[in-house]
């Protein structure tokens, strides 16, 4: 081979390898702050494409319990996973969040960590989300209030997933 075409194939590879997605280590935090005195379960349901490094295949629900005595944010979970910045994004390891009031029989559930399921109804207004510069580490909160709770409905399958609270 010629010195001009060993000279294209090194910056061909060169240039492809520049455009190639970088993957980074990503952390995600995630809180409740349960301000309705009342317990409160906060599951989510993990995507089995995007798993965190900490779950595998039969360990995709994550489940935490607050019973509303701490008037601020609870830490639930750590997980990290490597990911795409820019392709992927932490919202995709998670496919349901559910919410369960254990005292009223009522829950609520969304696809994913957003929540705005439904065009006409925004809950975003429930979930704080924040992340830092490098976008490495995602913080979520869940602000469970009176509010929130009034969009719930009953939902009498909890005596079953939860026969621990009605014995």
């Amino acid at each position: 081979m010629n010195k001009k075409t060993v000279l294209i194939i090194i910056t061909a590879g060169l240039f492809m390898t520049a455009c190639l997605p970088e993957s980074h280590n990503v952390t995600t935090e995630h809180y409740i702050t349960n301000t309705t005195g009342k317990k409160i379960v906060h599951e989510l349901v993990g995507n089995h494409y995007f798993l965190p490094n900490e779950m595998n295949m039969s360990d995709t629900v994550r489940r935490f319990y607050s019973d509303g005595t701490v008037s601020t944010k609870e830490s639930e979970w750590l997980l990290s996973r490597s990911m795409y910045i820019g392709r992927d994004f932490p919202d995709q390891m998670f496919l349901r969040t559910y919410i369960y009031s254990i005292n009223d029989t009522v829950s609520l559930y969304w696809s994913g960590l957003r929540l705005n399921f439904e065009e006409n109804q925004n809950y975003d207004y429930f979930y704080e989300r924040d992340w830092n510069n490098d976008m490495t580490v995602f913080t979520y909160n869940l602000m469970v209030s009176d509010s929130l709770l009034s969009l719930m409905h009953k939902d009498y399958t909890m005596l079953e997933k939860f026969p621990e609270y009605y014995k």
